[in-house]
């Protein structure tokens, strides 16, 4: 999780840190900000609550304090909280730098309830001065592409590459960015370039196996599915991509209805079996596997699915697959692609 913070002077010793700490903490603003930011630097994020409250409550007017508490708040998942701290960080701090960290660490945790509009005011307003961190522009572009925004999130990524080319999460996302625009090869790309950087990043390999899928390497793409399941066994969307390929590939010696059966199942039942899509690569996980009854009444239970959420495009494709299944054959992909 991306944040940044404030730091000020502080004791190298954590044993000498303490021991001063309590001896003089009953007053002292100061000494209770340090002790939190030490906290901070072992990773004892819940701990530093307790200090940076005591340090507003002496000082309130304590504007790092409450920035600091903030950002706790918000990397603990309680981001109201922490755009209450936030906030008043901001109307306590003068312009300039201070202010915007405290903006960017305002638009991560806006992000998080879904406050696109204040969170990109948020994220614009901190780069007036922060201009050497990549992770800025890379959350404010990974926020785009949530919304849908595939070419302003590709302006930001690019922009975090020119800080650093070789920021991985930038890198990453971008790879996302392009699969979306249908640009797989570029996509690949940059993904191989980000499982380089980090090679146990779980969704690397997921995201690389979709981006080869689509080019149709599929071959490829299987060896980076059974990676990231590997990693991460219960990931709906890489189980239902994998056991779409096990399925329906036009690659006979890629296809396994067992295991693909095996993969659908589980990726129906993380999802409560309330997805269309996954419920019909059940459907033809069970016909590659020979047994079409199942197939036929999988189909259909995708068909109403389908049909209760408006579905239109998958009811009728699903409609499709249930002819074949009740003529006794399974699909097979003409070429293979992603799912």
């Amino acid at each position: 999780m991306t944040c940044s913070w404030f730091q000020t002077a502080y004791w190298k010793s954590s044993e000498t840190l303490f021991a001063r700490a309590s001896a003089v903490t009953t007053s002292n603003s100061a000494a209770q900000y340090n002790l939190g930011v030490a906290l901070d630097l072992q990773g004892r994020t819940e701990e530093t609550l307790q200090h940076y409250r005591e340090a507003i409550r002496i000082r309130p007017t304590f504007s790092a304090a409450h920035a600091n508490l903030g950002r706790a708040l918000y990397y603990l998942g309680r981001s109201e909280e922490a755009i209450n701290e936030l906030t008043r960080a901001l109307e306590l701090a003068s312009t300039g730098p201070a202010a915007d960290i405290i903006h960017f660490n305002l638009a991560l945790a806006l992000v998080t309830l879904t406050n696109y509009e204040a969170a990109a005011s948020n994220f614009a307003s901190a780069t007036r001065t922060i201009t050497n961190n990549p992770s800025l522009y890379t959350e404010w572009g990974k926020m785009l592409l949530n919304q849908g925004g595939t070419d302003a999130a590709i302006a930001q990524f690019e922009q975090a590459f020119q800080i650093d080319p070789e920021a991985m999460d930038a890198h990453f996302h971008y790879g996302i960015a392009l699969t979306d625009q249908g640009k797989p090869e570029l996509a690949a790309w940059h993904l191989a370039k980000a499982l380089r950087l980090e090679p146990k990043e779980v969704g690397i390999y997921a995201q690389i196996g979709l981006a080869l899928a689509s080019r149709g390497k599929v071959k490829e793409a299987v060896t980076h599915y059974r990676e990231s399941l590997r990693l991460q066994p219960d990931m709906p969307e890489v189980l239902n991509n994998f056991a779409w390929i096990l399925a329906t590939s036009a690659d006979a010696s890629l296809r396994d209805g067992k295991e693909a059966v095996q993969f659908a199942q589980r990726a129906c039942e993380l999802t409560g079996n309330q997805q269309t899509l996954l419920i019909g690569t059940l459907a033809a996980a069970y016909a590659e596997a020979g047994r079409f009854e199942d197939a036929q009444k999988t189909a259909e239970q995708a068909i109403a699915l389908a049909a209760k959420n408006g579905e239109t495009d998958l009811a009728e494709k699903n409609r499709e697959l249930l002819r074949l299944y009740q003529a006794g054959k399974p699909h097979r992909e003409k070429t293979d692609a992603a799912r």
